[in-house]
């Protein structure tokens, strides 16, 4: 099995990583679904604030694994031989899963200046998107709350993304190519 934890701040590119390797095999368990799909049981809005507060209160009542653990069991219950995960936040969130399914993962960061990502994010129109900057910032304060830039520091990739998406392509089919042991 190849795993692999695709890492990054708010609107860094991750999710153009994603549907790279989506189209060269991989299935993507994302943390972060878990939380909207809670999010949608409950009849709650899916915005920043709501996802986060939604997110925050069970990894106080159940554990800050919580996700990883809910993540791990889909894992488990796969038969997926190249598994992408998405949404990790931290170094505990990920040995999590790790531990739970007998299996280390290779972390690739995505990297994108904040400028570049606050400028992405006040283009795209995500549900959990704002255009608020202080908002922004308190989400990237956040998300390396949670130990991201911890994780981003233990990447075994780093894939930087300031330019077009041709380039970004381009970085992640060198990451894909040593991943497979193709020089």
């Amino acid at each position: 099995m190849k795993l692999l934890a695709i890492i990054g701040m708010p609107a860094s590119g991750k999710g153009e990583a994603i549907g790279f390797f989506r189209e060269n095999g991989f299935h993507v368990f994302s943390l972060g679904d878990g939380v909207r799909e809670e999010a949608s049981s409950r009849g709650m809005e899916p915005n920043a604030r709501n996802l986060a507060h939604l997110a925050n209160h069970l990894r106080e009542k159940f554990g800050q694994g919580v996700w990883a653990e809910r993540t791990a069991k889909k894992i488990e219950k796969s038969n997926y031989e190249n598994i992408i995960l998405d949404g990790v936040r931290g170094p505990m969130e990920l040995s999590t899963i790790e531990n739970r399914i007998s299996q280390k993962a290779s972390i690739i960061a995505i990297h994108a200046s904040e400028s570049t990502r606050h400028l992405r994010i006040m283009k795209r129109s995500r549900s959990d998107d704002t255009n608020n900057p202080e908002e922004i910032k308190a989400r990237d304060d956040r998300e390396l709350g949670y130990g991201l830039g911890e994780l981003i520091s233990l990447a075994e990739f780093m894939v930087v993304n300031e330019s077009s998406l041709a380039e970004l392509r381009q970085g992640l089919e060198q990451v894909y190519i040593r991943i497979n042991g193709e020089n």
